[in-house]
């Protein structure tokens, strides 16, 4: 960050003008950008000197929000597309512009070379740049959970960071990707991801007040059962 002192003290100067006052000499103050701005990447947590928590978002998604052309999914789906071309370009793989729906089939296809480890760690580390918290996966079985542990902001954003996490895969996997929040303890948050069906299975059973562990469970069941039906001759 750069901070030109000299425009700010015009700017007082053409102000006290304006009320006829007698243009200050000296600033007893200057502003000092040290400090102004923490990233805690362990933590996912961006926070200024008043101490509160931030989230960064691109400003056309912020713009399309404020004008009523997206909603908090739609935005927090900008953010995950535009996280996924931030990790393709690390590693080397050109990403054109993102933010287009639907996904990229060609940097999507690439994007799945990479193994499942290597995508996390890199999308992790996008995350926590973004204020949003710090990520790590879980496995249960056929099922991927996302775990933000800590969470960087709270139930009332769970469409942001839903439409995080899809907009970032969908565009990773070249396919449409859904997710669901199936666990909210304290700071942290689990999301299940995965196709549409399986998403909205567990959705239902999240509403009626099931655990996570039973959803994942139910889940399972049903992949056993359709690969059953698949494999009858």
């Amino acid at each position: 960050m750069h901070f030109c002192p000299h425009v700010c003290e015009a700017t007082v100067t053409i102000f006290s003008y304006a009320r006829g006052a007698e243009p200050p000499l000296t600033m007893a103050h200057s502003f000092d950008p040290s400090r102004a701005v923490a990233f805690d990447l362990g933590l996912g947590r961006i926070g200024l000197s008043d101490g509160d928590p931030y989230v960064m978002v691109p400003a056309s998604a912020l713009a399309a929000l404020a004008a009523g052309q997206t909603d908090a999914r739609g935005l927090g789906r900008a953010m995950g597309v535009k996280a996924a071309g931030r990790v393709a370009r690390r590693l080397g793989i050109p990403a054109g512009d993102s933010g287009t729906m639907p996904p990229s089939a060609p940097m999507g296809e690439s994007l799945r070379r990479a193994s499942v480890d290597e995508l996390v760690e890199l999308l992790g580390g996008e995350i926590a740049v973004l204020g949003l918290g710090s990520l790590r996966l879980e496995r249960w079985g056929y099922a991927m959970i996302f775990v933000l542990d800590p969470c960087g902001v709270d139930a009332r954003a769970d469409d942001l960071v839903l439409g995080f996490v899809e907009g970032a895969l969908s565009t990773a996997t070249a396919r449409e990707m859904g997710a669901a929040v199936v666990d909210r303890s304290g700071r942290s948050a689990r999301i299940l991801v995965g196709n549409p069906r399986a998403i909205a299975f567990a959705l239902e059973r999240f509403e009626q007040g099931m655990f996570f562990t039973d959803i994942l469970r139910s889940l399972h069941s049903m992949s056993e059962a359709v690969s059953r039906d698949e494999e009858r001759p």
